[in-house]
């Protein structure tokens, strides 16, 4: 009952959809769409449009979980195009999903007792490597389809998957750029397979979490329906562009987005 009153408070209503002015929703659709796209790409998405609704005037957890609502939404669509366009194995999806969620789950639950700052030091000194490591490889394979068989190689995506979904649930910032690169570098998937592989993942992860900032009632609905329009659209033009120059376009995408994320973390630690 209180979800209810919460997500059909219409004072809360009147207000973010009457009188907050037009051109703060235009901002959120237009680098919501940005983010999308690159989100589409490369993943990383949210280091755009988390701040874009943090400086147009919600309070954090409602950026989070209004952001969560449509970046869910946008990668249902960016994972159909993949999965129609082959670049994801049936027989890898409900691994993919169990594995991803229940690593989020015990993420979450770490949280409790584990101090985030640690993961953001951590990541500081490896972010530097990953790049370093992105700028000597020189480009990403485009063929050499890789079938997932035998004991060593589940091991090695179901403790990708594990792993990174943990560190979604614990700390989550640029989860899909490491789901690329681990599949790209630890799997040997070429660009297709990657994006689409780590869609899986990511939608998967993203899903568990919207069901509890639902539940809590950390959705800013109104700039949701807005962000969610260019969120699709994003992710529509992302993905044909991924399948069309994927290659080209992947590799400045992600390293674009692990500056990004090293200087968001740093801000966030200093």
């Amino acid at each position: 009952m209180d979800l209810f009153r919460r997500m059909f408070n219409f004072s809360f209503f009147n207000y973010y959809v009457f009188e907050i002015p037009l051109w703060i929703y235009l901002i959120i659709f237009i680098m919501v769409f940005v983010g999308s796209v690159i989100d589409a790409l490369a993943g990383g998405g949210a280091l755009i449009t988390i701040p874009t609704y943090l400086i147009c005037g919600l309070p954090p957890h409602l950026a989070i979980g209004t952001n969560k609502f449509n970046s869910t939404l946008g990668t249902i669509i960016s994972t159909i195009t993949y999965y129609r366009k082959g670049y994801v194995e049936n027989r890898l999806i409900l691994p993919i999903v169990v594995v991803t969620i229940i690593g989020a789950s015990l993420g979450s639950f770490s949280v409790l007792w584990v101090s985030s700052e640690f993961l953001k030091y951590f990541m500081m000194a490896l972010l530097p490597l990953i790049l370093i490591l992105m700028l000597r490889k020189k480009e990403y394979k485009q063929s050499d389809h890789v079938h997932i068989h035998g004991v060593k190689k589940w091991l090695k995506l179901l403790g990708t998957v594990f792993g990174i979904g943990f560190y979604d649930g614990f700390y989550g910032a640029g989860t899909g750029i490491f789901l690329v690169l681990a599949f790209t570098y630890l799997l040997q998937m070429n660009v297709y397979q990657s994006a689409g592989n780590a869609k899986i993942s990511n939608l998967a992860s993203n899903s568990a979490a919207l069901i509890v900032f639902i539940i809590s009632g950390y959705i800013n609905y109104p700039m949701a329906i807005v962000a969610t329009v260019a969120a699709i659209l994003g992710h529509l033009v992302g993905s044909s562009l991924l399948v069309r120059k994927g290659v080209t376009l992947v590799k400045p995408t992600i390293i674009v987005a692990i500056i990004a994320l090293f200087i968001s973390t740093l801000l966030e630690l200093f």
